[in-house]
């Protein structure tokens, strides 16, 4: 079996043919925490869905996205002499990425050589991406702060892409920063990190995460007022039945 037909095979058995979450699934996770998505996934049955060691590079540390997935390998001079000029993988990456979707870079934790540096990144803005996040490295850190594009990296470095990388595949199951993450899945970012949410129950996180955040207001306005953590995180019985007494009014509804 050829490379390409092996990656094919990978591919089909994954099941990794993407989907479109909802957009409204992608509103309502924008809004919620890192830790509450980790949290929710763990108890799904999803342990290990957090991109450890990942660094924002820039001030814009916050996003939200459908995984636009690629793959690095060690470099070779003839596999590089076939991706010159149109033929490269890498740069197609950036020239066919779709808005609202994040360049998720696997590069295998070398950092080496950068995935990208400020004039790619620029088209990535340009073309409507949320992100790009690798467990590689990027470069051209100051110029990269006016791009204006969220940029996650495991590392820093000067050094161009193909002296060390080259790039094999596009839309297909990677692992970045040990996490598996398949074309479609839901990236979201903001300044503790990024967490990869499978497609399946990216809508079951959403919901889950968005009251979990209203019930933490909750609970940390009742601290702010005085209540004993005892009564306030957990809520007590008492305080859950004010809790949902006062969503069901802010919804216009009976509480349940």
């Amino acid at each position: 079996m050829t490379s390409s037909a092996k990656a094919c095979a990978c591919h089909d058995h994954l099941g990794s043919a993407r989907a479109t979450v909802p957009d409204d699934v992608l509103e309502t996770l924008a809004g919620v925490s890192i830790p509450t998505i980790s949290g929710i996934l763990r108890r799904l049955g999803y342990p290990n869905t957090y991109l450890a060691r990942l660094v924002p590079r820039t001030s814009k540390q916050a996003f939200v996205g459908r995984a636009f997935t690629a793959r690095a390998l060690p470099t070779r001079k003839d596999v590089a002499a076939a991706q010159g000029g149109a033929a490269s993988l890498h740069r197609r990456a950036f020239e066919t990425i779709e808005r609202g979707d994040v360049l998720v870079i696997d590069a295998r934790g070398d950092v080496r050589a950068r995935v990208t540096g400020d004039i790619l990144a620029t088209r990535l803005k340009y073309r409507g991406a949320a992100a790009l996040v690798t467990d590689g490295a990027i470069g051209d850190l100051a110029a990269m702060q006016a791009v204006g594009l969220p940029l996650y990296s495991l590392g820093l470095t000067p050094v161009s892409f193909g002296e060390v990388h080259v790039m094999a595949d596009l839309n297909v199951p990677i692992s970045c920063a040990g996490v598996l993450v398949m074309p479609g899945d839901i990236l979201v970012g903001d300044p503790e990190g990024v967490v990869a949410i499978p497609q399946a129950v990216a809508a079951e996180v959403a919901a889950a995460g968005a009251d979990t955040e209203s019930r933490d207001e909750f609970s940390r306005r009742k601290v702010e007022a005085g209540t004993p953590l005892a009564d306030a995180y957990p809520l007590s019985e008492k305080l859950r039945a004010e809790y949902e007494a006062t969503r069901g009014a802010a919804r216009g509804t009976r509480p349940s």
